[in-house]
């Protein structure tokens, strides 16, 4: 047995179909955000006299829910990030395997984390030290 094919998972293409859904998935929730910020700024634009005499809570609540936006934003960006990532471990034949230690991640995690990059021990580990 190669190399290659030692570190390669059983059910590679099902692993690569999961994640290729899980990337169309974020990428129409950032497209979904994209099109509602773009409307809020237009809605800025036009309204801005009209927001002059609004109370200052009101104002308040509508930064938090911008800035919250831009939370969940990020935070689609990062998971779509991981889910390349996950492809392209995939491509070059090291998906599975734990980026520390380089034993196997078991399938399980994989299913509920296809893009994880930690096995189990390695990851508790890198939680408690934190």
């Amino acid at each position: 047995m190669s190399d290659t094919e030692s570190t390669q998972v059983p059910d590679r293409e099902r692993f690569r179909s999961l994640l290729l859904a899980e990337r169309e998935r974020l990428l129409k929730q950032l497209r979904k955000l994209e099109t509602l910020d773009q409307s809020a700024s237009q809605g800025e634009e036009v309204g801005e006299l009209a927001h002059y005499d609004e109370h200052e809570a009101d104002v308040a609540t509508e930064t938090f829910l911008r800035e919250q936006d831009q939370a969940i934003q990020r935070s689609l960006q990062d998971e779509l990030h991981q889910v390349e990532a996950a492809l392209n471990r995939i491509q070059d034949g090291t998906y599975g395997r734990c980026e520390r230690c380089g034993k196997p991640i078991d399938p399980e995690r994989l299913e509920l984390l296809p893009y994880v990059t930690l096995c189990v021990e390695d990851a508790n580990r890198i939680e408690g030290q934190i």
